[in-house]
């Protein structure tokens, strides 16, 4: 290893990796790497084509604007939509983890355990992002965590949560 931002890895019998550790570009590639797009987990009440189609624009946009990566990534944008009945999702946050974001419909959080609640919380709390889909104010189960949302366009409210955050979003479209 050497280097300041610049760090320079080498190993005997591959070629030296260069690495540029300034906040920008730890944090585009650690999420924006190559093709690397956010991976989402769907409750089964949402749809992921509906989900897919209405971040392409906006992925694309985004991916135009950053160094060394293609545009052509956003088409490779999948959310996973689980078939899991609520009543069935995981109850510990590390079951989320490998997910950068769950989007979960009202009616299906509804059904939810108060265990699956508290481990999407902790899942929040460890760096996710939780998006509720139809709510207008958060449930009080999250109330006791949150304080101040910050600032978002109409129609959407986010607040921050240990590492991660919790989103509202009104409608699902």
């Amino acid at each position: 290893l050497s280097g300041g931002q610049d760090m320079r890895v080498s190993e005997r019998g591959y070629d030296d990796l260069n690495v540029n550790l300034s906040a920008g570009n730890v944090q585009r590639d650690a999420y924006w790497g190559n093709t690397q797009l956010p991976q989402l987990l769907l409750s089964r009440a949402l749809s992921a084509e509906t989900l897919a189609t209405t971040w392409h624009a906006c992925l694309e946009a985004w991916l135009k604007r950053q160094p060394q990566a293609s545009v052509e990534a956003a088409s490779a944008f999948k959310p996973t939509r689980t078939t899991l009945n609520p009543e069935a999702w995981p109850q510990t946050w590390l079951d989320f983890s490998t997910f950068d974001g769950c989007f979960v419909a009202e009616e299906d959080y509804r059904r939810f355990t108060a265990e699956t609640q508290r481990a999407l919380i902790d899942y929040a709390a460890a760096g996710g992002t939780v998006v509720l889909v139809g709510f207008t104010t958060p449930t009080p189960e999250w109330q006791e965590h949150i304080a101040r949302p910050s600032d978002a366009p109409k129609g959407l409210a986010i607040w921050p949560l240990g590492h991660g955050r919790l989103a509202l979003v009104q409608e699902k479209d």
